[in-house]
């Protein structure tokens, strides 16, 4: 909110990340369901070849069945039932999905999964997994497991480095399964187990700077083949 006027925005390198995959990147803001009508961002998903969801803040314990343990973490309940309203949509569309940082977790909530709320409080000893001092210089390594389809984005490479700026973490994954995990055993990635391509990533790839990234290229690619198939 700005000067009392709601925002709605995208970090640029997020748009940039999706551009240099290969693909143009449309914005489908939410708020524009009519009362008794239709959300015309739901129906321009008919057009889209791929849905990207973007990180941003907490996901409300209330839409996966808890309350808040703080009051700081209610989180945004409205967001996450458009953002799972697209998701439902692009199921059923048959579209490509990638989750990052907030839309990794939304995946498993919108796959019947729980979060925990804040990994420090829940998870004692667990590893440093976000850091208002070095902010996007926080790193970790994550196991990547063998078999899986991120395992074969990164030709079956099954230890990685990667930034680190969450406080909550999928606590059950529901009907996904987990693709990588921090050394502390956090879930860094989920993916569903059939064709189709639908993978969420803790971290931010598209603040890699060091050459090609690998996840938005396999994202891009399949929503490319999706657009191909008609």
């Amino acid at each position: 909110m700005f000067r009392g006027k709601w925002l709605q925005y995208v970090e640029q390198s997020m748009l940039q990340a999706v551009a240099r995959a290969g693909a143009v990147p449309l914005i489908l803001p939410g708020g524009l369901a009519a009362a008794g009508g239709g959300d015309p961002s739901l129906e321009a998903l008919e057009i889209c070849h791929g849905l990207l969801l973007t990180g941003g803040q907490d996901l409300a314990p209330s839409s996966y069945g808890e309350r808040e343990l703080r009051p700081e973490w209610a989180g945004d309940p409205e967001r996450d039932a458009y953002e799972l309203g697209l998701l439902a949509q692009a199921r059923q569309l048959g579209l490509p999905v990638l989750g990052v940082c907030r839309g990794c977790q939304l995946l498993a909530v919108g796959s019947g999964g729980r979060l925990y709320q804040d990994i420090q409080e829940q998870l004692p000893g667990a590893l440093l997994h976000r850091s208002q001092e070095l902010y996007d210089r926080l790193e970790h390594g994550i196991e990547r497991v063998p078999g899986t389809g991120l395992a074969q984005i990164f030709g079956e490479e099954l230890r990685g480095e990667v930034n680190s700026v969450h406080h909550q973490a999928i606590r059950d994954p529901g009907e996904l399964r987990v693709a990588a995990r921090a050394p502390d055993a956090v879930i860094e990635a989920v993916e569903n187990t059939g064709d189709r391509f639908e993978l969420g990533v803790q971290w931010h790839p598209e603040w890699w700077s060091k050459g090609p990234e690998p996840v938005f290229a396999a994202f891009v690619a399949a929503a490319k083949e999706r657009a191909l198939a008609g």
